[in-house]
Parts: structure tokens; C-alpha cells; sequence
């Protein structure tokens, strides 16, 4: 009896209370919605930046030009392929994947050489990274290294390495990388000789067969018998190894 005395000496009404709970509740829904809204936002827009592209300029550069002996040297080269693709996995964003399809495209290299092939990639932090040159195995040889051999270790003899049937060059970045929105980047591929060479025996380069080729002997590695198919087959074995990727 004296509560009620109390509120009504006060002039306080229940209904204001009630009222009040129901303000408190709908602006804590208020706070929790626009808290929900800002999550969203931030993390749309941080999707949106990881969709942004940045621009790649595909280059060759060999990583070495010689085996570690000093008795090969590569120069210049080419192969036939019919697509390259991208391939690569962020630490924040989806894995990326672009293919671009050529017509049995003659790619030639010597040193260093503007391949002509750009792509538009999304930026992020890579953690992996490769790039697959599909061989058209429809020309023969399909792909082909030039350079010198060193007989006896002074006599300089022009080489010839060709293979008639390989399926794909893989080549790999060994390091993560960042590439950043709208920016231009070189990225080279390339032999490194050093790899290619390291494991063939030197009891291999001591008796190579050597053909005339326009006039001039040359040593011929391919697909054959002998000691030059035998070459073939460990240089080829050591292939995937030796093929280096480089962003700059």
C-alpha cells in the first residue's frame, strides 16, 4: 500500500516504464544492425580491392646460360605452343586461374626477350604462382635450344638439343610476392643451364656423335641412339627442374 502511495505521489506510470525497455531494445537492434552493415561493407570492399587487376608483361631471361663445368653453352631457342596459363593462390581472395589460348604460336628467345604476351591478373599477396606453356606437338622438333659445346674443353662445336614430343612447361616462383592494383610488372621465364646440365655424367660428353648440319659439324642431341640419345634422356630428365620463374 505505501509503494503504491509512493509512485502515485511521484506521478509515476508504469506505461512510462514499459516504454522506455521497448526505446532501450529497438536502439540496441539499431547499434546491432548498423555494426552487421559495417562488417558487410568492409569486408565487400576488401573483395572489391582483391578483384582489381594489376598488369603482367611475360618475358624470357635465362637464370644461367652454362653448365657448372663451362663445357655447354645455351643462347637462344624456341617452342611451339598452343596456350598459357596462369595459375596462382592468395593469402586473402580466391585462387586465380587465366588461360590464354595461341594458334601453335612460334615463341623464339634469345637472352633477353619480350615474349609479347600480357595479362591482366588480380593483385594480392601470392603465396604460389606458376605459369604452363602448353606444347603443340604438331611441329617437329617442338621445341629447340641452341649454343656451343666445348670439345675437349676448347674446341668449340655449335650445338643442337630438340625435342619432337613434350607435353608442357611448367614454370614456378620459389619466393611469395605481392602485386599491387593497376601496376605494371615483368615476369620472365626462362632456363637455368646450370640445372638442366647438372646431372649428366661427364663420361657422356667425352664421345658424342657429331652430323654435318649446312656444312658445319654439330652436335645433334635428340631423340636417337648412342651416347647423343643417352645425353637426350638426362637433359630431359632434368628439364622440369630447370625452368625458373622471376616477377620484377
Amino acid at each position: 500500500m505505501l509503494f503504491v502511495l509512493v509512485l502515485n505521489k511521484f506521478n509515476f506510470q508504469p506505461f512510462y516504464f514499459s516504454r522506455i525497455l521497448v526505446l532501450n531494445k529497438l536502439q540496441m537492434r539499431g547499434l546491432y544492425l548498423l555494426l552487421i552493415v559495417i562488417l558487410l561493407g568492409s569486408g565487400g570492399c576488401e573483395r572489391w580491392k582483391l578483384k582489381q587487376p594489376a598488369y603482367l608483361n611475360l618475358s624470357w631471361k635465362f637464370h644461367s646460360t652454362s653448365s657448372s663445368q663451362g663445357n655447354v653453352v645455351v643462347n637462344k631457342g624456341y617452342f611451339y605452343s598452343a596456350q598459357f596459363t596462369v595459375s596462382g593462390k592468395r593469402a586473402k581472395g580466391s585462387d586465380v586461374k587465366i588461360t590464354q589460348n595461341l594458334t601453335g604460336e612460334k615463341i623464339q628467345f634469345s637472352g633477353e626477350t619480350d615474349l609479347g604476351l600480357s595479362l591482366d591478373i588480380p593483385m594480392g599477396d601470392y603465396i604460389e604462382f606458376d605459369i604452363s606453356a602448353l606444347i603443340d606437338n604438331s611441329n617437329h622438333p617442338c621445341m629447340r635450344l641452341e649454343g656451343t659445346f666445348y670439345k675437349g674443353g676448347s674446341v668449340a662445336v655449335p650445338m643442337i638439343i630438340e625435342w619432337s614430343n613434350y607435353e608442357e612447361l611448367s614454370f614456378k616462383i620459389q619466393n611469395p610476392f605481392s602485386l599491387e592494383r593497376k601496376k605494371n610488372y615483368k615476369v620472365f621465364i626462362g632456363f637455368d643451364a646450370k640445372k638442366l646440365f647438372e646431372n649428366v655424367p661427364s663420361s657422356l660428353w667425352s664421345q658424342p656423335n657429331f652430323t654435318m648440319e649446312n656444312g658445319v659439324p654439330t652436335l645433334l642431341i635428340n631423340n636417337g641412339s648412342g651416347l647423343n640419345g643417352q645425353l637426350y634422356a638426362k637433359i630431359t630428365e632434368q628439364l622440369p627442374k630447370a625452368l625458373v620463374l622471376t616477377v620484377e
